[in-house]
């Protein structure tokens, strides 16, 4: 009567506290998965954005040169220009004056000539320059964009693991909570028996 009776009862407990221990359960792995797919989400809009910034930034740039290398050859071209006509100018004068034009004539070619190649060295050194900062720029970026995703990764990883220590915890003092229960369960039964048998006993 009375054992079973417990016995009934200690088993209807247990099957609730495992119901509830189960619903717990697939609690905590719902709220990890919404964690994890909203900080994924929010990465990955972060990095689209930074990633826009950049291209925007890398165009402008890019635009920003390439304006610059069309202003300098449209003033090269006009200083060529204006070398041209004062160079027929003076070839005017040199047909004027035939004497000792010959080498006037040919120091002013190679002055011209000298003068262009200086510009066009000098032209190629800041192309090459300004490429290389560039490509500088571009290295840097893509190392601290990298970085910051292995930081990101980290973060994530410690707090996916601050979670499992947590559920781990918490399990483990529901099992201790359960073992005590189930003491005091089996006391109640010895202490009932032990009543029985002194009743049986007197009678």
């Amino acid at each position: 009567g009375i054992n079973a009776e417990y016995g009934e009862r200690f088993q209807q407990e247990q099957r609730e506290r495992e119901e509830e221990e189960e619903r717990r359960k697939v609690l905590h792995q719902e709220r990890l998965e919404r964690i994890k797919m909203a900080k994924s989400m929010k990465e990955e809009e972060q990095w689209k954005l930074e990633e826009e910034e950049r291209k925007k930034f890398e165009e402008e740039k890019e635009s920003r040169k390439a304006k610059r290398h069309e202003e300098l050859e449209q003033k090269r071209r006009e200083k060529e220009r204006e070398e041209q006509e004062r160079f027929q100018r003076e070839e005017e004068e040199r047909r004027r004056y035939e004497e000792g034009l010959a080498e006037i004539k040919r120091k002013r070619a190679e002055e011209i000539q000298k003068r262009r190649e200086e510009r066009e060295r000098e032209e190629e050194l800041r192309f090459k320059q300004e490429q290389e900062e560039a490509t500088r720029m571009e290295q840097e970026r893509s190392r601290r964009n990298e970085e910051r995703m292995a930081e990101i990764k980290k973060r994530r990883e410690e707090k996916e693991k601050e979670e499992e220590e947590r559920f781990r915890l918490e399990q483990q003092e529901r099992e201790a909570e359960e073992l005590r229960r189930r003491e005091v369960m089996q006391e109640r039964i010895q202490q009932l028996k032990t009543l029985k048998t002194l009743k049986e006993e007197e009678q």
